[in-house]
């Protein structure tokens, strides 16, 4: 199994194989980390290498790239929003390791690990920390977002995924947080009510391509949120 996952991270080695058309065209090169707002208690900032190791040892993780920051054993040291953290525990979910403090500090990341260990969360709880964060400096307005966006192969895995979100915003909701909206964006479903909720402002978009790709095409939704010099963030 190590063999296997060591070939797997080797096959990734090339970094073009990873970059869009437009990036390859015009030789686009990002440089800037993601502004997240947020970094790792300094505790954890001063682990060794040989902590860090031993806790990876310990938990089968392995991991390939330059400054990786350290994994963390609780989420509490996360800086999560309490009922994110009463979720996680409801759930049975109490160590977050490896992945999210990478993501959370703005790194790229490619994850891979067996089903149903983890990898949705990674990425859903980092665009709903980071949507709160923007919607309590300054309120989404309408038409505007999303901040996050999934692209999913297929219908099953997009509602999969849209159901993982709904399950960590409906508790932020409850606790008097402001309101996060996500926008299960397929086929199959009648467009007015996507439209709506766009409309309204969307925080997270979940989508198939097809349906995705409809709804640019007909300017029902854009990729542009506020934020930029000029006014407006558009996602590369």
């Amino acid at each position: 199994m190590v063999q296997h996952e060591k070939e797997m991270l080797e096959n990734l080695s090339d970094r073009k194989t990873l970059m869009s058309v437009r990036e390859l065209a015009k030789g686009i090169i990002y440089t800037e980390l993601l502004l997240t707002g947020w970094k790792p208690l300094l505790p954890i900032r001063r682990m060794s290498g040989k902590q860090c190791n031993m806790i990876r040892k310990q938990c089968h993780i392995i991991v390939d790239g330059e400054d990786i920051l350290p994994p963390i054993k609780n989420f509490k040291d996360m800086r999560f929003a309490d009922p994110i953290l009463k979720k996680l525990k409801a759930k049975g979910i109490v160590q977050p390791m490896q992945g999210l403090p990478v993501v959370l500090a703005g790194r790229d990341m490619i994850g891979i690990a067996f089903t149903g260990s983890g990898k949705t969360l990674v990425f859903v709880l980092l665009m709903i920390m980071i949507a709160l964060q923007e919607e309590m400096m300054m309120p989404i307005a309408h038409g505007e977002g999303p901040f996050g966006l999934v692209v999913c192969p297929s219908r099953e895995v997009t509602r999969q995924t849209y159901e993982v979100v709904e399950q960590f915003l409906v508790p932020l909701r409850e606790a008097g947080y402001p309101v996060l909206r996500a926008l299960l964006c397929i086929g199959g479903v009648d467009m007015r009510s996507q439209v709506e909720v766009v409309r309204k402002g969307v925080h997270i978009v979940v989508a198939t391509p097809g349906r995705l790709k409809d709804m640019l095409a007909k300017k029902k939704m854009n990729l542009v949120i506020a934020g930029s010099p000029n006014g407006e963030r558009k996602w590369p």
